[in-house]
């Protein structure tokens, strides 16, 4: 399974940073600035979500991402969350959903936590100093992005079935044609 080259999850990062600023911005015409930040953020990680889905080819576990995305969005506004406590929230939604998409061992989640760790404090640290949504945005998902570098043992690319099944033969051949491309 391929995840894409690392200029594609630079690109959906920058991709969501100025769609998140942009969307800030207008919405702060019509909205209070924290309530356009708290909108903006759950609907930046949703997509986030959707895109590592897409990313990871993966045939089940869908409606349960979506499940607790709309679970953690829930209770972060109907809670009143402070935005670095829904950020938190929100990290930890796609450190968990990325790890039960890619690692089997235990050590590479937890090089993922730390990394997303990261990104929330780069991202926290940014916005203090430059009072920019654009920047604050782009070195959270610019440092989400580095997770590409982390070795992929992805729970899709296992074997399952038996080696005589049509299927496991067919993906087989599949595989083996993609990888001499």
């Amino acid at each position: 399974m391929k995840r894409g080259e690392f200029s594609a999850h630079v690109l959906v990062a920058l991709g969501l940073s100025g769609g998140g600023a942009g969307v800030v911005l207008l919405a702060g015409f019509w909205l209070a600035t924290s309530l356009a930040l708290s909108i903006t953020m759950l609907v930046l990680a949703a997509l986030y979500l959707l895109w590592l889905y897409a990313c990871h080819h993966q045939r089940s576990g869908l409606s349960l991402m979506i499940l607790g995305w709309v679970l953690v969005s829930a209770c972060a506004l109907l809670m009143g969350f402070k935005l670095v406590s829904m950020l938190l929230l929100l990290t930890a939604l796609i450190w968990l959903v990325r790890s039960g998409l890619r690692y089997r061992k235990a050590w590479w989640v937890l090089a993922d936590a730390a990394l997303c760790l990261l990104s929330v404090a780069v991202s926290v640290w940014i916005a203090q100093v430059t009072h920019s949504v654009f920047l604050s945005l782009w070195g959270f998902f610019f440092v989400q992005a580095l997770s590409f570098f982390l070795p992929d043992r992805s729970v899709a690319g296992m074997r399952v079935g038996h080696a005589n099944d049509r299927f496991s033969v067919a993906r087989n051949h599949a595989e083996a044609a993609l990888k001499r491309l």
